[in-house]
């Protein structure tokens, strides 16, 4: 019989992890969703579990901004706070203001879709962050951590 010790060493763990590398990050995935699902409770708890996702986020929606409108774009907030929404309180997580007096069908629709633009970064993380991580750091189940968080955060916000 194995003791718990032999079953569950770091290199068992670490090639576990490294040869189910999507699963790995579906199930980070979920996590994360569910983290987000039982922070909305709190609105100090939201600001912590959605403040990498809303950065990329609400970036993605100032630079297409930026870019299709020609002017800098007016406030950007990456902190949550409450808003009334048909009579029910919700948690506005960020926002970009951008005057509307530049807002056309031309640029309005690649500003709201820019997020989607996280799909494509997410690709970019899962295809060289070993690469610029490993010149740096020893590549161990924290990279693997890190890079399943990361990818899991851009697609989740690409979304939401």
């Amino acid at each position: 019989m194995l003791e718990l010790t032999q079953q569950f060493s770091y290199s068992t763990v670490f090639n576990f992890i490294k040869n189910n590398q999507i699963l790995f990050t579906v199930f980070i995935t979920i996590l994360i969703l569910k983290m987000k699902e039982i922070s909305k409770v709190n609105i100090y708890l939201s600001g912590i579990v959605y403040f990498l996702g809303t950065f990329f986020h609400e970036l993605a929606h100032y630079i297409i901004a930026l870019i299709t409108t020609f002017r800098l774009p007016g406030r950007i907030s990456l902190f949550p706070k409450y808003e009334i929404v048909n009579g029910r309180r919700v948690i506005a997580l960020g926002y970009v203001e951008v005057k509307n007096s530049s807002l056309n069908i031309l640029n309005a629709f690649p500003i709201g879709m820019a997020p989607l633009l996280l799909l494509y970064l997410a690709y970019i993380v899962s295809k060289y962050f070993f690469i610029y991580y490993g010149i740096w750091f020893e590549v161990g189940i924290i990279a693997y951590i890190l890079q399943s968080f990361f990818m899991a955060t851009l697609i989740i916000n690409s979304v939401a």
